[in-house]
């Protein structure tokens, strides 16, 4: 008995992380996001974002580990 509760809690921790990446990249799915809205903003006020600063605001990877950190740490 011990060994299937023991098995169920292991499997329940890859189930958990996949749920978690599904969920980030459904958030992030629609268009826009806050680079686009600080690029506007930026634009209004006359200031000029290039697309590889933009970019370089964007890095999904980063928004994955940090997403999944808070998730994991609390």
């Amino acid at each position: 008995m011990l060994q299937y509760i023991i098995k169920r809690i292991l499997l329940v921790i890859p189930v958990v992380i996949l749920i978690s990446f599904v969920v980030f990249y459904i958030i992030q799915l629609p268009p826009g996001d806050y680079v686009s809205s600080y690029s506007a903003k930026m634009s209004a006020a006359g200031d000029v974002m290039t697309q590889a600063e933009m970019d370089e605001m964007r890095p999904i990877w980063a928004w994955t580990v940090r997403y999944m950190s808070n998730i994991l740490c609390g």
